[in-house]
């Protein structure tokens, strides 16, 4: 009798550890797992870069799924590593927007479809995990999937057969500043960047002064402008002002191009 005791206890162990397997294998089977990487550089620039109080510092930005039915929580939020990977939980069965907080304090999104933007809903029979591969940014201010949901049927944004921008060219136009003695006073200089896909393009302007007496800002230092405007304006002081500026340019499918012209 006392064997029989002794067994007790273990198999009551066994019984409960498979029923703990079966809830977790329910617990994943009703969820997604979702994991990504950002696009840390476009054309060789790291875009989380930002200049605080004259030093460079990287920083990610943060992701979050917002469900429109039931109430969110941790695992729905995710900061990137160093090396802009994340992993988010979602329920399946659900409807999400995705948003991006930005070092800035902007908020950007994460853009699945054409049609719905960054609005999408998990079946309740999709898969339990989907990679979304590389995130690229794009000029509306949001990013696309190298990967697009599996169980998108239209409206797929497709990234890897895109085609990339064309810069044409770089025009300057340089205009000398003199006070009322000819004393001269510095230089603003135009760049317009010309390009047969301006209308579905933006500009990323990348100032490298190498003097010291450079900016993109008439009253300050700024390291880059990010924007749809085709111009930039370089302002230098009276000692000088020499370096270069680089374009980068961007579509609503994460393809880019990069250019530099020499002031």
């Amino acid at each position: 009798m006392k064997r029989l005791y002794l067994l007790i206890p273990i198999v009551f162990t066994i019984f409960s550890n498979a029923c703990d397997n079966g809830d977790d294998a329910e617990i994943e089977e009703n969820t997604i797992t979702i994991s990504g990487n950002f696009e840390k550089k476009v054309q060789g620039i790291n875009i989380f870069d930002t200049d605080i109080n004259g030093e460079i510092v990287e920083k990610m930005p943060y992701i979050t799924f917002i469900p429109q039915n039931i109430d969110g929580n941790e695992k729905m939020n995710a900061t990137p590593d160093d090396e802009g990977r994340f992993f988010v939980e979602l329920p399946k069965g659900e409807t999400y927007n995705c948003l991006i907080m930005l070092k800035t304090g902007q908020t950007g999104i994460l853009k699945f479809s054409l049609i719905d933007g960054n609005e999408f809903t998990v079946p309740a029979n999709a898969i339990g995990e989907h990679d979304l591969g590389k995130l690229y940014v794009t000029y509306i201010g949001a990013w696309v999937a190298e990967n697009p949901l599996p169980w998108l049927s239209s409206g797929i944004i497709d990234v890897k057969n895109n085609t990339p921008p064309v810069i044409s060219d770089i025009g300057k136009d340089v205009f000398e500043n003199y006070d009322s003695n000819n004393n001269y006073l510095g230089s603003i200089i135009t760049l317009t960047a010309n390009s047969p896909d301006m209308d579905i393009a933006s500009c990323i302007w990348i100032l490298f002064d190498t003097d010291g007496h450079a900016s993109l800002s008439d009253n300050g230092d700024v390291f880059r402008i990010y924007g749809r405007g085709k111009n930039a304006y370089v302002y230098t002081d009276l000692l000088g002002g020499h370096g270069n500026l680089s374009l980068i340019m961007i579509d609503s499918e994460g393809g880019s191009a990069k250019k530099t012209i020499e002031f």
